[in-house]
């Protein structure tokens, strides 16, 4: 596990944004809301949850970690600590509320998972979608390891090796499709942090700035395995097939489905989500 992470580090690698502080109510504990979103700012839903949520409702949004900076974690594990530490800054001790969206969702589950091993309540634990590494990912990663036992590659390297078939593949499926095509949404937000991610070899820094692909360097190489006290499932209903990975950990009888693609639950669906986000906090609060 990584060491304690200086705190300028976390002020500039872990963006965490106050959404409501929370008005008259200190006995509150916050809302940390993992969003997984790519354009580097709270997503529409963080602020329509916390103004469903009332305004007493402390509720902190947490940005994609900025893996372009100076500490890049090797292990989803490593990411989760830094996570932990970044929170304690805000709430020291807990119990604590953990939402999370696509990738975040893999993010808090393995927040938890120490929090817990810790000795420490996570009250709740809310997965959206749980979606962002596929089987592809997966057997690249083996792949990937394969190498790197076999050629004696430490983390690091075969992290940047993942990163770099990643880079080619994207670069190609760039060149090959049109502009507006749905699977190249979001690279113009990508683009901007670095524009030297348009060319098939970047500099190895540079790799890191595509957030999205260094976290699934991360996630491709991890396996649920533990059983939080508290925990609920929220899934768009085409993408299901993200499902099975979970099962040994959900409660389909608790378990909410949302019609549709899970990006659709930040826009069109987003009530819905909402709705849906608030039950299971209910359900928990009348649990506990």
């Amino acid at each position: 596990m990584v060491a304690a992470t200086p705190k300028v580090i976390l002020d500039t690698q872990v963006r965490i944004h106050t959404i409501q502080a929370g008005k008259g109510s200190p006995l509150k504990k916050p809302i940390f809301f993992f969003h997984g979103d790519r354009d580097d700012h709270p997503p529409l839903v963080c602020f329509t949850l916390s103004r469903t949520l009332g305004s007493k409702q402390p509720f902190y949004a947490v940005d994609c970690y900025n893996y372009g900076g100076e500490i890049k974690p090797t292990t989803l594990e490593d990411l989760a600590t830094i996570n932990i530490q970044a929170i304690r800054t805000i709430q020291p001790e807990g119990p604590y509320h953990l939402i999370g969206f696509c990738s975040g969702a893999f993010l808090v589950y393995e927040m938890a998972r120490q929090l817990q091993a810790q000795g420490v309540t996570v009250a709740s634990l809310i997965l959206i979608s749980p979606s962002e590494v596929d089987e592809r990912h997966i057997f690249i990663r083996k792949l990937v390891n394969l190498c790197g036992t076999i050629f004696s590659l430490n983390k690091f390297q075969q992290q940047v090796l993942f990163l770099r078939i990643g880079q080619i593949t994207r670069y190609v499926y760039r060149k090959t499709h049109h502009a507006d095509n749905p699977h190249l949404k979001g690279l113009s937000v990508v683009l901007a942090r670095d524009p030297k991610l348009n060319r098939m070899f970047p500099p190895i820094n540079t790799l890191f700035y595509d957030y999205a692909h260094a976290f699934i360097s991360l996630g491709s190489n991890y396996t649920p395995m533990f059983q939080p006290e508290h925990i609920s499932f929220i899934w768009a209903s085409e993408n299901l097939r993200y499902r099975s990975r979970w099962s040994p950990f959900e409660n389909p009888e608790t378990s909410t489905i949302i019609d549709g693609y899970y990006m659709d639950m930040l826009d069109k669906n987003i009530h819905e989500l909402v709705t849906a986000i608030q039950a299971h906090l209910n359900e928990i609060d009348t649990a506990l």
